[in-house]
């Protein structure tokens, strides 16, 4: 019982220790085989171009591709691709299609009966099938005549109603002219009498205003002018009611004055106390900056930052680019100011410039590797320096604070 049991435990143990080891492998190949980049692109009319991550010796590898104004992406493990293509999809619809012609073969391997007697049977059914068809169109073109002979009679008959009908539209359109004359002749004779009453109204009307005595138009005229002398008096008493509040409004105006400075007064202070709390964190970051402690952490840091980028930056740039702008003085300043900065790009790069026309044509390659193990490396070195762990851990209780 006891061998039993130690032999599963030393199965067991075998167990852990190989995915102990397996783990520690695949994390040293993740840390030490550096991912591999590189970067094509060129313009020439279209633009096109292509990214490809590598890490493996190509076992792990992803591309993006832009061609012909449509951009791909591509992803692979162990040389198998991720994602299939639509072609391959098409390809089995016309797989499933031959499948279904020859399903027949199938059904006939399962059926008892021998080839022979099914195709007697077969033949069988078809004559029935092609007798039924023939009296089915027997039946219909009898069927077709006798609708044919209905319909005829039926459009005779249609023509003779037609005929009746505007026949009788006629009379009736006779009749309402008739009317309509009849009516006319009323509505004129109805606009003349009543013309000659309105005529005679207005005559009774002036009439009426002639005798009216000469009193009470005077009456009338003193109406009006009394009223237009009660506008002025409401107009002057609202003049007063405005002047007698102008002393009010004069013993007011100190107090107002002494808002207003009290205000400003306020917000003044507010500027200085805002000025006051500037010039003390001026002091105090300047006093961080000037700390021999930190400036000894910004050193190590910038040191540790640059030594990253420098390992990421790609190893071989090769480019070749033929550039011209519409004023040929843009183009030799921009050609000045590359070599000016960058006085060994001649020996690298191939620039053409072109001073007579507009044009930007080229081609770019980029290569690089990232080593995972460098970047961990440079971040630790960062975090374990002493005065850089410091500033860290004070930044981080602040944001804590806040």
């Amino acid at each position: 019982m006891l061998h039993i049991i130690l032999m599963i435990l030393k199965i067991l143990g075998i167990l852990i220790l190989s995915i102990l080891g397996l783990g520690l492998c695949i994390g040293l190949l993740v840390l030490l085989c550096p991912i591999r980049y590189y970067l094509e692109g060129s313009i020439y009319g279209k633009p096109e171009g292509k990214i490809r991550i590598s890490w493996l010796l190509r076992l792990v590898c992803a591309t993006i591709s832009y061609k012909e104004n449509r951009a791909e992406c591509k992803i692979c493990i162990l040389g198998i691709r991720l994602r299939k293509r639509r072609k391959e999809d098409s390809d089995n619809t016309d797989l499933k299609k031959e499948k279904k012609k020859f399903s027949f073969l199938k059904k006939w391997r399962k059926n008892p009966i021998t080839g022979k007697k099914k195709k007697e049977k077969e033949d069988k059914q078809a004559e029935r099938i092609e007798e039924e068809l023939e009296a089915k169109e027997v039946q219909q073109t009898e069927e077709d005549k006798k609708e044919e002979i209905k319909t005829q009679q039926t459009q005779a008959e249609k023509e003779e109603i037609k005929e009746q009908q505007i026949q009788i539209k006629k009379e009736e359109i006779k009749v309402q002219q008739a009317q309509t004359d009849k009516e006319e002749q009323t509505d004129k004779r109805e606009k003349v009498q009543q013309e000659e009453i309105k005529i005679e109204q207005n005559i009774q009307e002036e009439t009426v205003e002639n005798k009216q005595p000469l009193l009470e138009k005077v009456i009338i005229k003193i109406r009006e002018i009394l009223e237009k002398v009660k506008r002025i008096l409401t107009k002057i008493e609202g003049i007063l009611g405005k002047i007698k509040g102008i002393p009010v409004k004069i013993k007011n105006i100190p107090a107002k004055i002494h808002g207003i400075l009290s205000a400003v007064r306020a917000n003044i202070q507010k500027f200085l106390e805002l000025l006051r709390n500037l010039n003390k964190k001026k002091q105090t970051i300047l006093a961080f900056i000037k700390d021999e402690k930190n400036k000894e952490a910004f050193r190590h840091t910038k040191g540790r930052l640059f030594q990253i980028l420098f390992h990421v930056l790609p190893g071989k740039v090769t480019l070749k680019l033929h550039y011209g702008f519409e004023d040929p003085a843009t183009t030799g300043m921009l050609t000045g100011m590359i070599f000016m900065f960058y006085p060994r790009s001649a020996e690298r790069f191939q620039l053409t410039p072109d001073f007579e026309k507009r044009v930007l044509e080229g081609e770019l390659t980029l290569k690089g590797r990232v080593q995972l193990i460098r970047v961990l490396w440079n971040l630790f070195s960062i975090y374990s320096h002493k005065e850089c762990n410091r500033i860290i851990k004070m930044m981080l209780k602040k944001l804590k604070t806040r």
